[in-house]
């Protein structure tokens, strides 16, 4: 069975994002994921929401176009819901770390999944929570 990996709303953000200066950020995350793509990917229901909204306020996509392309990302890879248990795991990572509430809920929901790497830009490049190392793909 392939390691579980997770991976953070801002890598498939520049994926969709053609024609901006993330240009080169967006070739590279297309890259990235076509190179793990036979690993089992892990998402939450916030990576789901935070791609919705970071599409629809900052680079105002069509709805029914986010929507779309939410779908064909939640066919793609494992999508886990955040429950109780998630967050109450979020407060003793946000209490024992430095990051913020929102990266502690998706390191939360990486730790609960049992994954062996949170790929992300947003947080420390090279630490370990948890067993679960946190890699900056960029």
């Amino acid at each position: 069975m392939p390691d579980k990996i997770f991976i953070d709303s801002n890598i498939f953000i520049y994926t969709l994002l053609e024609g901006t200066k993330n240009n080169e950020k967006r070739i590279k995350s297309i890259n990235f994921l076509e190179e793990i793509s036979e690993k089992s990917i892990i998402i939450s229901t916030q990576v789901l929401g935070e791609i919705f909204n970071v599409l629809s306020r900052r680079y105002n996509f069509e709805k029914k176009e986010i929507i779309s392309k939410l779908e064909i990302l939640s066919e793609t890879v494992n999508v886990k819901s955040i429950n109780l248990e998630t967050v109450k795991k979020s407060w003793n990572v946000f209490q024992n770390g430095n990051y913020s509430y929102y990266d502690s809920l998706i390191i939360a929901s990486a730790i609960e999944n049992k994954c062996s790497i949170l790929y992300t830009e947003d947080m420390n490049n090279g630490h370990i929570i948890e067993n679960i190392k946190i890699i900056n793909p960029f």
